[in-house]
C-alpha cells in the first residue's frame, strides 16, 4: 500500500482560499500535513498528497516522484518537449529536489521531484498520466527510446473517442498515456 510516508508525489490545486478548502477536506475525515493559509497540505485518498496555493482555481501541477532525479528529467523534457521553468532544492526537507516544467500547449504544469534523505518507495505506484500527443506512435517510440516500456502499442480506444492511444511506462513505472490530438 502506498503512503504518504514513502510515495513523495503529489497533486498541487490552486484555491482563492487554501486554508478554508484545507479545513472543508480535514473535516471530511483527511489528515493535515500543513495549514500556513496562503499553502494547504493534506493527505488524499491512499495518502497521496494534495497541496493547495493561493491563485486562480485549478490544477497546477502534478508532481512525480523519481529513483534518478537527472535521468527523469531528460526523459521528461526530451520526451514531451516540456520547458523548465525553475528548480528548487530543500535540504531541510529530507534533501527534496524539484524541476518544475510548463506543457507548452497551456496544460497542468509537471514537477520532478527526489528527495535524497530517507527512504523512499518510486517504484511502480499506482498513478498515470494522460499526454495529448500528435502521433502516438510516434511519441510512443520516444518513450522507448529514453527508456520507458511498451505496455499497449496504439489502439483506437472508446474513452478517448475511438482516438489513438499508446500506453506505456517510465523507468519508475508510472503509466503513461499518449492520446491521439
Amino acid at each position: 500500500r502506498c503512503s504518504s510516508g514513502n510515495v513523495p508525489g503529489k497533486l498541487v490545486f490552486g484555491m482563492s482560499s487554501p486554508s478554508a478548502t484545507g479545513q472543508k477536506i480535514v473535516a471530511a475525515g483527511y489528515k493535515s500535513i500543513l495549514n500556513v493559509g496562503a499553502i494547504v497540505q493534506v493527505s488524499a485518498i491512499d495518502d497521496y498528497m494534495i497541496e493547495i496555493l493561493q491563485g486562480e482555481t485549478m490544477l497546477i501541477a502534478l508532481a512525480i516522484a523519481v529513483t534518478d532525479f537527472q535521468k527523469a528529467n531528460d526523459f521528461y523534457s526530451k520526451t514531451f518537449g516540456l520547458e523548465s521553468t525553475g528548480s528548487y532544492n530543500d535540504r531541510a526537507m529530507s534533501g527534496l529536489q524539484e524541476q518544475f516544467y510548463a506543457d507548452p500547449a497551456g496544460g497542468a504544469a509537471v514537477v520532478i521531484q527526489h528527495y535524497n534523505q530517507g527512504e523512499w518507495n518510486y517504484k511502480d505506484n499506482p498513478m498515470k498520466t494522460l499526454w495529448r500527443v500528435d502521433d502516438p506512435a510516434t511519441a510512443l517510440m520516444k518513450v522507448m527510446a529514453m527508456g520507458g516500456t511498451l505496455v499497449s502499442p496504439p489502439t483506437a480506444l472508446p474513452a478517448f473517442n475511438n482516438k489513438l492511444t499508446a500506453i506505456a511506462k517510465d523507468a519508475d513505472g508510472y503509466l503513461l498515456e499518449l492520446v491521439q490530438k
